[in-house]
């Protein structure tokens, strides 16, 4: 019998796509085998010719196994096990996909497929039905063999599970407060050692979340083509304000947030932890493009409106007047127009990997010209996509490719970055051994290079296969510092992966 906590925490993804869950603390336990006996049923199910799995993850058909891509199999599991109720859409994508926001057909893709491996069809739906303007409900009649017992089994082992829960969360909460602890220690610490580096000079406070922008996803007013226009200028927006030195949220989480919580300032501000948030617009016409962009904090709102033909040098002539008016230095470029043909390219793909699009996104990086294609940074987006598609073997060999030629006397933080993506591939191929020398490395080059968000990922990494070889000790000294590095970033999803 599999249980679950209906009170999980961390069920978002880092940057390569890894899925990490632990029990909040707050959970009790009559909530863990109330979700027990109503959400997790025997993880055997039984229907029509079919028989599914849901521990081996297999999917047997006429008593034949059905090879299914890991999505699909997730979409179809999700639906099983929730076959008493409706699953909206949205609930469906952030439970499979680990977002809230990606494309209609890729969604559609995937239950076709779902339905053609049970044998189901769209038009007859006797399996997975389509709710109009809601989601998907699951129809076909379960064999009850064995699945009764399995109910009996749960209810007559209740004592048992909830004893055992108990003396777990317990133990949990306990660890969360000694992290907690040590994470004070550890501020301190840090906050001594900066001082003693600036020879005895009392430094500025380290930026944290209530001084960064929640940069919101583009209101866009355009022809169909422009679609991506919606979230590459968002991207490319938040890259140029902390390339002028104002913080910003990853736009990843941001579009998590801005889809689950209410549409308001306040509940983005509370959800993100940023004191800013700035919301814009993106108009075309024949005569060129206008970006309207308003910042709204503490004082009044700031705003500007910029007009050109080419949407990106709209929206950086937007965002450079905008940080000159708070008082920062819009970043100096070449003005190159190859560069900037590039960097909508770049950015198109980038919108295309906010909504899990990845066939999109491959597809306009492999086009790229050759100078931009033979780049380190296409050849990371790249090994990205092949990892978040399960292409494991693929993305290895790209990222040690990468890695031989990147040098860490030239660059050290893209180093650190093909090391972490390393890691992450190794502990999904079960090498924890190379996953743990890939992340020493990548903290090792970035220690003292002032890149929290990326010293966190590699912490935080580390940890996890610390936690996997049950070496408590080390899990929490490296849980405790990426939890104070996320904090520094003002990444607020990361920081609650840790938490």
């Amino acid at each position: 019998m599999r249980l679950v906590s209906a009170t999980c925490i961390g069920s978002g993804r880092n940057r390569w796509g890894a899925d990490w869950c632990f029990p909040a603390p707050n959970t009790r336990i009559g909530d863990i085998v109330r979700c027990a006996r109503t959400e997790v049923p025997d993880h055997i199910h039984r229907f029509r010719d079919c028989r599914i799995d849901l521990s081996t993850r297999e999917l047997l058909r006429g008593g034949e196994r059905v090879e299914l891509p890991p999505k699909v199999f997730d979409c179809l599991a999700y639906l099983v096990e929730r076959r008493q109720r409706a699953v909206g859409r949205d609930e469906l994508v952030a439970a499979v996909w680990g977002k809230v926001e990606i494309t209609d057909t890729l969604l559609g893709q995937t239950i076709m497929k779902a339905r053609r491996a049970i044998g189901d069809s769209a038009s007859e739906q006797n399996a997975i039905r389509t709710i109009p303007r809601f989601g998907y409900g699951w129809v076909a009649v379960p064999d009850t063999d064995g699945e009764g017992e399995g109910s009996a089994q749960l209810v007559a082992a209740e004592p048992a599970i909830a004893q055992e829960w108990e003396q777990g969360v317990r133990r949990f909460h306990f660890f969360i407060r000694q992290a907690r602890w040590f994470a004070l220690v550890a501020v301190a610490l840090l906050a001594i050692g900066w001082w003693l580096q600036r020879g005895n000079t009392p430094a500025a406070p380290p930026t944290s979340t209530i001084d960064s922008a929640a940069v919101l996803p583009v209101e866009l007013v355009a022809p169909a083509e422009w679609s991506w226009v919606r979230f590459g200028l968002m991207e490319l927006i938040a890259t140029r304000l902390r390339a002028g030195g104002q913080p910003a949220i990853p736009s990843d989480n941001v579009i998590a947030v801005a889809r689950a919580a209410a549409q308001d300032d306040a509940s983005i501000r509370d959800a993100t932890g940023a004191r800013l948030l700035l919301s814009s617009s993106a108009t075309w016409s024949p005569s060129g493009w206008s970006v309207h962009l308003e910042l709204r904090g503490d004082a009044e709102p700031r705003n500007v409106d910029t007009h050109n033909p080419d949407v990106l040098l709209a929206g950086r002539e937007a965002v450079d007047r905008l940080l000159t008016m708070i008082g920062k230095a819009p970043p100096a470029d070449a003005g190159n127009p190859q560069q900037w043909s590039d960097d909508k390219l770049l950015a198109s793909a980038e919108a295309a990997l906010l909504t899990d699009d990845l066939a999109g996104a491959r597809a306009l990086l492999e086009s790229a010209p050759a100078a931009l294609r033979a780049s380190p940074e296409v050849h990371l987006r790249l090994a990205k996509i092949d990892f978040r598609a399960g292409q494991f073997d693929a993305a290895a060999a790209s990222l040690k490719a990468l890695l031989a030629s990147t040098r860490e006397e030239t660059d050290p933080v893209l180093r650190a970055r093909v090391l972490d993506g390393l890691g992450n591939v190794a502990i999904r191929q079960g090498h924890l051994d190379a996953a743990a020398q890939y992340y020493d490395e990548s903290v090792s080059l970035l220690d003292n290079r002032h890149e929290p968000a990326e010293l966190g990922q590699a912490t935080m990494g580390r940890g996890l296969v610390a936690q996997i070889r049950n070496d408590a000790d080390a899990a929490r000294a490296d849980f405790s510092r990426a939890r104070i590095l996320f904090e520094l970033a003002g990444d607020r999803l990361a920081l609650a992966r840790v938490e």
